[in-house]
């Protein structure tokens, strides 16, 4: 008995060490979610409707519907909205450079009455501090983003 124990704990400690290493790459890909967020767009509905994003990260907005969609996010001083996205299509959007609750939307037709509507929660902040560049360049240029 103690004699076939001795190669399993040789082969558990091997698989503990490998496993270390696999634990390393996959944290990696796991950073993603800290700085981006992914918002599904369908008739009619955001998913998931609570989103969150770090500050300034990247949101992929997804239609996996079968009409047109967009996405408005408001900010206190103006708006940040995708150009419209084909059905099958999707487009990436900066978040909000400063923390805070935000409500987004799809601005087309009545989508937002019919119940796309969500919350984006946005934390930490950016370095510079300051919500004009998300404001401006999401208002100034609706398809800028």
């Amino acid at each position: 008995m103690i004699r076939g124990a001795a190669p399993a704990v040789a082969l558990a400690a091997v698989l503990v060490l490998a496993g270390c290493g696999e634990k390393r790459h996959n944290s990696s890909s796991g950073g993603t979610s800290s700085s981006t967020a992914s918002i599904s767009e369908t008739e009619f509905k955001l998913s998931p409707a609570a989103a969150s994003a770090k500050a300034g990260g990247t949101i992929t907005v997804k239609n996996d519907g079968t009409v047109t969609h967009a996405l408005e996010i408001e900010l206190p001083n103006g708006e940040i909205r995708t150009k419209s996205i084909a059905a099958g299509s999707s487009v990436d959007v900066k978040a909000p450079d400063k923390a805070g609750s935000y409500t987004m939307y799809c601005p087309i037709d009545n989508h937002k009455k019919m119940g796309m509507t969500g919350k984006l929660t946005v934390s930490g902040s950016s370095s510079g501090g300051g919500s004009g560049s998300g404001s401006s360049g999401g208002g100034g240029s609706p398809g800028g983003y």
